[in-house]
């Protein structure tokens, strides 16, 4: 089969270009769906099923985390294979990689069944949304394959040159779940059980629009042609590394976050940080399809050999993430008033008292965040897991937790919000640095 040379040969700006409309279209639909998600469960539900939806994103975010470890710790490879003419061998990264994210998801949703009013408890603190919690995890733990697959897959068809599949597979998650949640949620009134299932639904139709595009003729990723070599695990999972931190090490602050909350000012204050980290979320997906977008191009041309158009790829993420964040960063100082009011008609005094300045001091963490991501993502492409693992985990984790604990005794709830600014700055910082530092080095370890 003729391999794909388009990504070497083709003009950077409408190659990237190209690449970047449906990814970011894709993304920007994830973000849509958990909007309407949030929308419909605090329209009906009110603030303690927001809240309730909050803490269970630890859980959505491992799977999550899962879906992504093992999609791009294994198409960074498959991507670089491919363009050194190494068929065979991209096949046996994606094959084993299948396998063992299929070994992971089983034994998560194991557990996660068995205990599920455990892990609810823990979560939400004891708190009085305990039931609410546990009624929405429940289907969350029933559909974890899907969680993880559906990302699997999504990353992997864009490797594989199809990235209009992507956006169409996300469409069709994102589609499917605005209407299910308004039929379970309000037609139904199911609750936060509705809300759950609509999502793991939605997420099943998702996994079968992507994993169709592996039917295609020119699809180097059927599972009938693939292989299993475990010997192959160990580089998948250190180069996916970075992205499984990115995150799930989010997912362990917002935990982190939420009981601290709980402690300092109650539900409000977790239903107000679930508005903003709502809205944050739309703006990181958006950023995500930006560097979706730029990681096949750079991989693809690091495994040819072509530094000048790697260099110019990455300038282009680089602007549209710093274009992209800045949009959502003026309409946030303007008008944060009018974002609170997407979610609750009527938000209660004390619940505008927090998240309105939480909006106004987060926001533009986002346009520094945007540029680390894809400093990190370009130190994946290029093969240089170690640097990419260590930025990854001091922006998910580090950072954050270290600025947390001195600003909250500072400023108490306001120094939540001024910690997510000032890891993020952080961040940026440590990434420009290792990227400049790597690069002056000659390139790590060949295939």
């Amino acid at each position: 089969m003729k391999i794909n040379t388009e990504l070497v040969t083709e003009k950077e700006s409408k190659l990237f270009l190209r690449y970047l409309f449906p990814s970011v279209v894709a993304t920007l639909l994830i973000a849509v769906n958990y909007l309407i998600d949030t929308i419909c469960v605090g329209q009906r539900i009110g603030e303690t099923g927001l809240a309730a939806l909050n803490v269970v994103v630890p859980m959505t975010g491992l799977m999550y985390a899962m879906g992504f470890m093992m999609a791009y710790g294994s198409s960074n490879l498959f991507s670089n294979c491919m363009g050194a003419g190494q068929r065979e061998k991209a096949k046996t990264y994606y094959g084993t990689s299948l396998a063992a994210l299929a070994l992971f998801s089983g034994v998560v949703m194991a557990v996660g069944l068995l205990f599920n009013e455990q892990i609810s408890w823990l979560l939400c603190g004891g708190a009085d949304f305990y039931g609410q919690t546990a009624e929405y995890l429940w289907y969350v733990f029933a559909f974890t394959p899907f969680y993880c697959f559906e990302t699997f897959y999504n990353v992997y068809v864009r490797n594989d040159g199809a990235p209009v599949f992507s956006m169409l597979g996300t469409l069709t998650t994102c589609g499917s779940n605005m209407i299910l949640d308004i039929v379970m949620i309000w037609v139904l009134d199911m609750g936060m059980r509705g809300a759950s299932l609509a999502t793991g639904l939605a997420l099943v139709l998702g996994f079968c629009v992507t994993f169709f595009a592996t039917c295609r003729r020119r699809s180097e990723l059927k599972v009938w042609q693939c292989r299993v070599d475990f010997s192959r695990l160990g580089r998948i999972l250190r180069n996916g590394m970075p992205d499984f931190l990115r995150e799930f090490s989010g997912s362990a602050v917002v935990l982190i976050v939420n009981l601290l909350l709980l402690r300092l000012s109650g539900t409000v204050a977790v239903a107000a940080y679930g508005v903003i980290a709502n809205l944050g979320n739309v703006v990181q997906c958006g950023l995500a399809g930006v560097s979706n977008a730029t990681q096949p191009l750079i991989s693809f041309n690091h495994g040819a050999n072509r530094p000048d158009r790697i260099r110019k790829f990455l300038r282009m993420g680089l602007l549209a993430s710093a274009a992209l964040s800045a949009a959502y960063v003026l309409f946030a100082e303007l008008r944060p008033d009018l974002l609170v009011a997407i979610f609750l008609d009527d938000p209660t005094p004390e619940l505008t008292a927090y998240s309105i300045p939480g909006i106004r001091l987060i926001s533009p963490g986002y346009l520094l965040g945007g540029l680390a991501v894809v400093l990190n993502v370009y130190l994946e492409a290029r093969h240089r897991p170690a640097w990419a693992f260590w930025i990854a985990l001091l922006r998910g984790f580090i950072a954050p937790i270290a600025f947390l604990l001195p600003l909250v005794m500072l400023f108490d709830v306001t120094g939540v919000w001024l910690s997510f600014l000032a890891a993020e700055l952080a961040a940026l910082i440590a990434a420009a640095a290792a990227v400049r530092y790597s690069d002056r080095r000659e390139d790590p370890e060949r295939l």
